[in-house]
């Protein structure tokens, strides 16, 4: 058994698609023919008749149709995915760099070696209460007794301990050395519209892909309340939807229903209450809901009829597959993305960040009107 603080995300089977890129590369590498390789031919004979191969055209043009549109989705997929995962390694060893270089100055200025210098930084053990908590928290998760994971959830919570410490060390000596790095995050393109909280002109904007039924996405909501709180003039927190329908089979009734508590400007009330059914979600469960967030029935009922709402599902489910997003929740921090139920100190450091780079672009651009 492995006790893991891993992040939760639900994501959706990516089968369908791959199936075009693997029929794709059977093709080349085989050399099946194409029917569009151009020109009449028999395809077939049935006894003295000929299948001609424009017959065939026209048989398979839709499903051609549905098969190219496939592959290229995954295509786009890939692509993104493959410069996020460039970027991500880039980021990853050039944080590497800046700390070895300070370590390496550290180490220097107190004339040890770095190795002596690490050995040194302070973490103590996880107290007993730490690790009878996180057993509280995660037993579920666990499913085995207390007394048979009391260890590896001491070991767990020290390396999390120690990792942490060594972190804040890293930090304090970039700190001191004045060490910034430059390179800039990895932006997704994301469009901000939905439903939202939070001043229309705020330096940090959050958009969240969210599905009603997940768990993880559940879990997420005290973190975004709290960030509601304490960002309350910088940060705008858009929501989209993203329901995973192969997980979750009244995901596609509750996010229309949403859409529709929208058209009403009562969202957030709905919103806040479908997550706290955890999950519930049948026609009755909806319709209670929908009448105890204060919305007009007749309206809601039309609305749901008309087929507005599920287009505007789609949209958001389209633009979160150009975005090579398949899991819930995913958090998009002025386009830097963050998967899965992620704590509020990790949100709120991206976050701060932000500020950060908001505020030094504002002095930058000062200094340059001043000047001229």
């Amino acid at each position: 058994m492995t006790i893991s603080r891993g992040i939760g995300v639900h994501r959706r089977s990516s089968g369908l698609l791959l199936t075009a890129v693997t029929w794709a590369v059977v093709a080349c590498v085989l050399g099946v023919p194409t029917i569009a390789a151009g020109g009449e031919f028999d395809v077939a004979r049935v006894g003295a008749d000929a299948i001609r191969s424009s017959e065939l055209d026209a048989r398979t043009a839709a499903r051609l149709a549905d098969e190219a549109a496939a592959y290229d989705r995954e295509l786009r997929r890939l692509t993104v995915e493959h410069e996020r995962a460039r970027h991500s390694i880039a980021a990853q060893e050039l944080s590497k760099l800046v700390d070895e270089r300070v370590l390496a100055l550290e180490a220097q200025a107190r004339h040890v070696t770095t190795t002596e210098l690490l050995a040194a930084v302070p973490h103590p053990p996880p107290a007993d209460a730490e690790v009878k908590a996180f057993y509280a928290a995660h037993s579920d998760q666990i499913g085995a007794p207390f007394v048979m994971v009391e260890g590896q959830i001491r070991d767990q919570l020290a390396k999390d301990g120690e990792q942490r410490a060594l972190r804040a060390f890293y930090d304090e000596l970039r700190r001191k050395y004045h060490a910034e790095l430059l390179l800039e995050p990895q932006r997704a393109a994301v469009d901000a519209i939905g439903p939202a909280r939070g001043p229309d002109h705020a330096a940090v904007t959050l958009v969240e892909f969210a599905d009603f039924q997940c768990p993880y996405c559940i879990k997420e909501e005290p973190v975004l309340a709290k960030i509601v709180t304490q960002y309350p003039n910088t940060v705008r927190i858009v929501f989209r939807q993203l329901p995973l329908t192969e997980l979750h089979p009244e995901a596609e009734r509750a996010a229309e229903a949403s859409v529709c508590a929208d058209e009403q400007q009562r969202f957030w009330p709905f919103h806040d209450a479908m997550f706290n059914a955890r999950g519930k979600f049948d026609a009755a469960t909806i319709l209670e809901i929908a009448s105890h967030a204060g919305l007009d029935m007749d309206s809601f009922h039309a609305c749901l009829k008309s087929g507005r709402a599920a287009a505007s599902v789609k949209r958001d489910v389209g633009e979160a597959d150009a975005l090579a997003i398949s899991g819930t929740p995913a958090l998009l921090v002025n386009g830097r993305l963050l998967s899965g139920a992620v704590p509020y100190e990790d949100v709120a450091a991206v976050i701060d960040d932000e500020l950060r780079r908001s505020s030094n672009a504002q002095s930058s651009a000062a200094a340059e009107a001043a000047s001229r």
